[in-house]
């Protein structure tokens, strides 16, 4: 199961059980899309891996960590929103 099949689940289950524990479930995205964000860089710039990155591809890898960013920040702000 690759990266983003584990994002998709994690979206599947937080629709799931947004009425049960929003809080707990913003926050647990937040980190296993930081966690998902984290790791998949290292090993497409090291190379030898079956998703590897090119030095002439580096839109395509900017584009990337930026939906990661992005997806971060909204289940921060949902999780800060859910506080109050």
């Amino acid at each position: 199961m690759g990266i983003r099949h584990v994002q998709l689940l994690g979206i599947r289950f937080g629709i799931l059980i947004y009425d049960v524990n929003a809080v707990f479930t913003f926050a647990a995205g937040a980190m296993l899309t930081a966690i998902c964000a984290s790791v998949p860089p290292y090993t497409m710039i090291m190379g030898g891996r079956r998703h590897e990155l090119s030095p002439e591809e580096y839109v395509v890898a900017a584009l990337m960590l930026f939906g990661d960013i992005y997806e971060i920040f909204v289940n921060i702000l949902n999780l800060l929103n859910t506080a109050d």
